[in-house]
């Protein structure tokens, strides 16, 4: 699926696990839901975790993103909805007074501060894990959207967050992985390190350094000029054998 792909893509890979209820039915303790669980993936740039964590399951904390318009906001029963008149009239005011001081044009089809068309939102679905004793813990669900909090419940019926992970190579103490791409890119790196070094040495090896013994009387400017040139010819003084001679470039070990 989508998430296994994720994992040997990126460091990890992302499955929301969710209970769709379509029936509520009656028991003696109150009222119970029936339904199927869903596992959705989630794309890992929009995912976000407790940094002190090492695994969802560690983690007291985390939230997606997802981008919706004001139809969304204004059409989801749900939601706060004098909030959300709130942020889009926020937003008009921003859209239309800008920051005149920064002197900057304004394009009039975006959103000044984040670059997204007008009425285009980041949606946070926020999770928090609080415990109730030492083995029980409780779930905050909420949805907020700049900063303000348009639906929240302080018990979603969960112990644990609805997340789990999929690394394909885990690495220790850390929550992202290393995925099959990311171990050929690594060696890609060293094979291009590799490449450099030959052809540097090739390099070398058809335009050699070259040194010019004082004692010759050779004007080393000429050898950098005319070193290589077919044809040159250059009076020596003393033994012509050590008047010039090419460094060797080292080899590869």
């Amino acid at each position: 699926n989508e998430t296994v792909k994720s994992s040997r893509l990126f460091p990890y890979g992302i499955t929301k696990i969710e209970h769709k209820a379509n029936k509520i039915v009656g028991s003696d303790d109150g009222n119970l839901t029936e339904g199927e669980i869903v596992f959705k993936n989630v794309e890992p740039a929009n995912f976000f975790w407790d940094p002190t964590a090492f695994t969802i399951e560690d983690a007291d904390y985390c939230f997606e993103t997802t981008r919706v318009d004001a139809a969304f906001l204004k059409r989801t029963p749900a939601f706060n909805q004098e909030l959300v008149r709130d942020i889009l009239e926020s937003q008009q005011t921003d859209l239309a007074q800008g920051t005149p001081e920064s002197g900057e044009i304004f394009d009039d089809t975006l959103d000044y501060h984040t670059g997204q068309d007008k009425g285009a939102f980041n949606l946070f679905e926020v999770y928090i894990k609080y415990p109730i004793n030492e083995s029980t813990n409780k779930i905050l669900k909420a949805y907020v959207v700049n900063d303000k909090v348009l639906w929240s419940t302080a018990d979603i019926g969960l112990s644990m967050l609805p997340y789990s992970s999929l690394v394909e190579f885990k690495q220790p103490h850390e929550f992202a992985g290393k995925s099959s791409v990311m171990l050929t890119l690594d060696n890609q790196k060293y094979i291009n390190q590799v490449d450099a070094i030959v052809h540097n040495l090739a390099t070398q090896y058809q335009n050699p350094q070259k040194i010019v013994s004082s004692e010759s009387g050779i004007n080393p400017q000429d050898i950098v000029e005319f070193g290589d040139a077919p044809g040159a010819v250059f009076q020596a003084d003393g033994d012509i054998d050590k008047a010039i001679r090419n460094v060797k470039p080292n080899d590869i070990d």
